[in-house]
């Protein structure tokens, strides 16, 4: 009788193993009623096999296990759900491998926060912040540092916007953002970018973006002021939104807006948030600034129509043609290196007779 049971229960798991292994798609119900019976066995390793991570023959990993990093995320497996934990998907062509041990991992964590960015920056990603600081610095778009708020504008439109952290802490390593207030300066540029980049890319990757961020600065880093807290949807709100319109749409600017004839909310949220609350507001980032925030992050989502009006708009604020070239080259190349493909998008020289 003892032989019996012990011989079904080795079956139920052998079937159980072969069910999580091989079923892609969901769990079936042997899966679901072995769980118990897999859940008392202590898991022996990962494997990596071919492009993903896929977990012996356990449910529950131990304590420090291999898991995917992609770029900034870097995910305890325990946290996952089962089938996740099984196989992390490392698909980008830029993820690595990265060891987490559960007594490093805050309990705010747990709870859903973003988790802390490792304590090394990817090497590729350091090449790509270097690569492009030296690309934009002999232009016009280098004084000011808009370099990274450019990097940033492509991240936050991107797959991984939790990859922003990677930036934050790349700067702060440098010799200029050396003091705490040095970091509290850059920090309110960042955020400031991100704030306005929601009227661009919606508000889901820019909060991912800050919480990253929140997450691996020092308590003495922190910055506590704010920019719209007594914001009002009045007449200087609609004075500042026309004044930044008028200056990236200028003749087209009615022409434009009367696209929304028929949708007239998209008019009026235009006008009072998208340009009033978000990109009128030069408490913090300068109008050269705010374009810089504004094309990439719209390149970067491979959007046809409205690169081509903020290729123009950057064109009219007295950005180059040959320093706006070197811009899109470099958005391209942001892009590529998060495996981004910007195959719709106008050229400088498509869109030079329309300035």
């Amino acid at each position: 009788m003892k032989q019996d049971l012990f011989t079904a229960v080795r079956a139920a798991q052998s079937a159980s193993r072969r069910v999580l292994i091989s079923d892609k798609r969901h769990f079936t119900s042997t899966a679901a009623a072995t769980a118990p019976l897999l859940q008392q066995r202590t898991p022996q390793r990962c494997q990596k096999n071919g492009s993903s991570i896929s977990l012996g023959s356990a449910t529950r990993p131990p304590s420090s296990c291999l898991v995917a990093q992609n770029g900034l995320k870097s995910v305890p497996t325990h946290n996952l759900p089962l089938r996740s934990s099984l196989q992390a998907q490392t698909t980008r062509p830029y993820a690595t491998t990265h060891a987490i041990t559960m007594d490093k991992v805050d309990s705010s964590i747990l709870m859903g926060a973003a988790a802390p960015a490792p304590s090394e920056i990817p090497p590729a990603l350091v090449d790509l912040f270097r690569r492009v600081e030296a690309t934009l610095k002999p232009t016009s778009l280098g004084p000011g540092n808009r370099w990274h708020v450019i990097i940033l504008a492509c991240m936050v439109a991107g797959p991984d916007p939790e990859a922003v952290a990677h930036l934050y802490r790349y700067l702060c390593s440098t010799p200029e953002y050396a003091t705490p207030s040095d970091r509290q300066a850059l920090v309110r540029r960042l955020r400031e970018a991100l704030v306005k980049s929601i009227s661009i890319v919606g508000v889901c990757k820019p909060i991912e973006a800050i919480l990253a961020i929140s997450a691996i600065e020092r308590p003495e880093d922190k910055d506590y002021s704010a920019t719209r807290e007594t914001w009002q949807c009045d007449d200087e709100n609609l004075k500042r939104a026309n004044d930044w319109y008028g200056k990236i749409y200028q003749r087209n600017g009615t022409g434009t807006m009367d696209l929304f004839a028929s949708h007239k909310d998209f008019k009026w949220l235009s006008k009072h948030i998208t340009y009033g609350l978000y990109l009128g507001d030069r408490q913090v980032l300068d109008d050269l600034d705010t374009e810089m925030v504004v094309f990439p992050s719209i390149m970067s989502q491979n959007l046809k129509t409205e690169t081509w009006w903020h290729i123009r708009g950057t064109r009219r604020i007295g950005v180059s043609k040959e320093d706006t070239e070197t811009l899109w080259r470099t958005i391209k190349d942001i892009n590529a290196h998060f495996g981004v493909s910007l195959d719709k998008v106008p050229t400088v020289d498509e869109v030079e007779h329309d300035v």
